[in-house]
């Protein structure tokens, strides 16, 4: 059973509302990749067979992370995306990482770990630093609670 909303919709203040039923799931994988053979930054724009070589990569330890996941399916699913960069004193975009993020969750969406289309998909940062020459992806699968859109919330 849930939290139900208290019927204040007239307050500005934080209202509790439903939250996905009890025993809902979420899934946390994660990968590490060579920074020069397996990272695909989108400054580089690689290309050909050196991209695919790439990619190739990161689906193989992709599948290493999600095959023993727990599913988290359903259209009230969202990803949120986290890059863990070697070096604390050299700002990165999290953009940067975004084939890197998609190659690595489509295949927790191909082994059925993760929808095909997420409700909503976030990446960001992360504080934590992964090894020299190496960058690091988290992304963790959760359930949103009924009723929000985390996007809304967000920016309102």
């Amino acid at each position: 059973m849930g939290l139900h909303h208290t019927g204040r919709a007239h307050t500005r203040h934080a209202r509790v509302v439903r939250v996905h039923d009890a025993g809902a799931k979420g899934t946390l994988a994660s990968i590490e990749l060579d920074s020069e053979t397996e990272w695909l930054n989108s400054n580089q724009r690689n290309e050909g067979p050196e991209r695919d070589e790439k990619l190739a990569r990161i689906m193989a330890k992709g599948y290493d992370s999600w095959k023993d996941r727990p599913a988290v399916l359903g259209d009230d699913v969202m990803l949120v995306a986290a890059c863990l960069c070697p070096h604390p004193d050299l700002p990165m975009d999290s953009s940067n990482s975004a084939e890197d993020t998609l190659a690595f969750a489509a295949c927790g969406a191909t082994l059925g770990k993760l929808p095909q289309k997420p409700a909503a998909a976030v990446s960001t940062l992360s504080p934590k630093l992964s090894r020299p020459k190496h960058h690091g992806l988290e992304v963790m699968a959760l359930h949103m609670p009924t009723g929000i859109y985390l996007p809304t919330l967000l920016t309102a």
